[in-house]
């Protein structure tokens, strides 16, 4: 059998050609990009030890003041925690024990506004949880507009299921044990127990009683 291995002249060659892309200044900011969320994740890590954080999570904002975790917490790949909060702010986003968040899930809140998921939730991948929207003003560029305090803010009671795909939109509360369909879009509350699909949402049963 041929020997395909590169041999001595080819790991040095090898070598200097990686050494010469750390002289890349976007490569260079890419990495200690990358070294600070890293750094980030794992204080999380350390101060929640019964959790599980990928190390593909995506956090806006520094994660130790906008995220609040009960025990044994799962936090898949890919999930982004979008949370700008104003200096004086308690963390916007809270996450209750056994709690468990599917790949790739998207948690946005505002200055002002938050998200509190309770206990034995489960949020499948692909899920958005949106705390508040932009005012629609007419005489004002939507990328100039205010944030829309009228509605915010979003409630996801204990032992909830959100299918995969679901939109929770601002000033929503689900209740405790509702089951919301795959590719739903919430935009009222929801009572304890029902089972609601669809979008715009709506009931289509209750637990036991379909």
């Amino acid at each position: 059998m041929k020997d395909t291995s590169p041999g001595l002249f080819g790991t040095i060659r090898n070598l200097l050609s990686g050494l010469r892309l750390l002289t890349n200044p976007a490569l260079l900011r890419a990495l200690g990009e990358r070294a600070s969320e890293l750094a980030s994740i794992e204080k999380l890590r350390e101060l929640n030890p019964t959790c599980y954080v990928a190390s593909e999570v995506i956090f806006h904002a520094d994660p130790l003041r906008t995220l609040s975790l009960g025990a044994a917490v799962r936090i898949s790949r890919g999930t982004v925690f979008g949370s700008q909060p104003l200096a004086h702010e308690s963390p916007l986003i809270s996450i209750g024990d056994n709690t468990y968040l599917g790949e790739y899930t998207n948690i946005r809140t505002a200055p002002g506004t938050h998200v509190s998921i309770g206990a034995d939730v489960l949020i499948a991948q692909f899920c958005s949880i949106v705390s508040a929207n932009h005012r629609t003003d007419e005489a004002v560029s939507i990328t100039s507009q205010g944030i829309d305090m009228s509605r915010h803010s979003v409630v996801i009671e204990d032992g909830v299921w959100l299918g995969a795909g679901t939109t929770v939109l601002p000033g929503v509360t689900i209740g405790r044990g509702a089951v919301i369909g795959a590719n739903s879009v919430v935009n009222r509350d929801v009572p304890p127990n029902e089972i609601w699909a669809g979008s715009p949402a709506r009931r289509v049963g209750t637990r036991g009683l379909q």
